[in-house]
């Protein structure tokens, strides 16, 4: 009852009041956090709600990864979706971080932490989103084995021509038809 007689004795005004203290707080805790985080690299400053997204023109990503590839070099930071995230244009970078070794675990974690794969029972498995080192380094090792052989990639190339012959013939057959109204 208290909270009823509070919150009907406020005015239009006093609401307009605190949703504007309240979005102020959100933009200097968002500066905040973003002018004191950790390493820094150079970006485009991320606008709150937005963020990086007002670069990012009608879904053309290869344009607003080059004008961040020009406009910051090989390594920037930008903000979309709610997440900080690292462009790397540089090949011999890339390399270096995608390396195939097993033995160089500094660059194991190529995603975050996400509570989905935990869901999915994706955590310590595979070779992609697997952070446990010693069950990547197993699976890895399996991977290597069974699907980079030479063996696996002719049986590929070869069920990959049987299959888009079989589609060519479905798409030749509905060609023949004759779909008009006019019968």
């Amino acid at each position: 009852m208290a909270i009823y007689n509070i919150i009907s004795s406020l005015k239009i005004t006093d609401f307009l009041i605190i949703f504007v203290f309240t979005f102020l707080g959100y933009v200097f805790r968002f500066y905040y956090k973003y002018f004191t985080r950790p390493n820094p690299l150079p970006g485009p400053l991320p606008l709150p709600f937005i963020e990086c997204s007002y670069l990012y023109n009608s879904g053309d990503t290869k344009n607003f990864f080059n004008l961040l590839n020009k406009k910051y070099g090989d390594f920037c930071e930008y903000y979309l979706n709610g997440k900080q995230r690292t462009l790397i244009s540089s090949p011999e970078y890339l390399e270096k971080i995608l390396t195939p070794s097993s033995k160089d675990d500094t660059f194991m974690i190529r995603f975050p932490h996400s509570e989905g794969y935990e869901e999915y029972g994706m955590v310590g498995r595979g070779i992609i989103v697997n952070q446990d080192i010693k069950s990547w380094r197993y699976n890895r090792h399996f991977f290597n084995k069974a699907i980079l052989t030479p063996s696996f990639n002719n049986e590929a190339v070869k069920w990959t021509n049987i299959m888009t012959q079989e589609l060519e013939g479905y798409w030749k057959s509905l060609g023949n038809l004759n779909l008009s109204k006019d019968n």
